[in-house]
């Protein structure tokens, strides 16, 4: 049975408008780059990962699938980049 997508409502001009949640395809890509034996890959997409949300993700479905340990790299490079993306930022960017 496939898996139905949360609904969210909300008032746009006076009527109440349903927004679909936007599923989270960044995390099951670098899956496949995995799954599919380019870690190098996988670990390059890390670094420029767009959100701390989609990393926890990644490391969500690694632990799920029982690939967390299989490639160390890879894990290195989730929890570094996890570490990077928590922490405060120093400057903005224009």
């Amino acid at each position: 049975m496939p898996r139905r997508a949360t609904v969210y409502s909300r008032r746009l001009n006076g009527k109440q408008v349903k927004d679909m949640a936007r599923a989270n395809d960044w995390a099951s890509k670098v899956m496949a780059l995995i799954n599919g034996g380019n870690p190098t890959a996988a670990i390059a997409q890390i670094k420029v990962a767009p959100s701390v949300k989609d990393l926890k993700a990644l490391q969500t479905i690694m632990t799920l699938s029982k690939m967390k340990g299989r490639y160390p790299n890879v894990d290195a490079a989730i929890a570094d980049n996890l570490a990077l993306l928590a922490a405060p930022r120093l400057h903005r960017s224009p």
